[in-house]
């Protein structure tokens, strides 16, 4: 949400040490990491599946 706001030109306003966070903004940072970690996990079983079939390949 920040980038797109630097994107836009919109000014942003300074964060000071005790600064009140929304928990609606915890709640969407979880969501994106559980997203990432989501898309990582099917990065590597994809890896893996297509390792093991070159392997296969390989043994015949």
């Amino acid at each position: 949400m920040t980038g797109d706001m630097i994107k836009s030109g919109k000014i942003l306003r300074s964060y000071m040490p005790g600064d009140i966070i929304s928990y609606k903004n915890f709640d969407f940072i979880g969501d994106r990491i559980n997203e990432n970690i989501s898309f990582m996990d099917n990065g590597k079983k994809n890896l893996l599946k297509m390792v093991k079939d070159v392997v296969a390949k390989d043994k015949k």
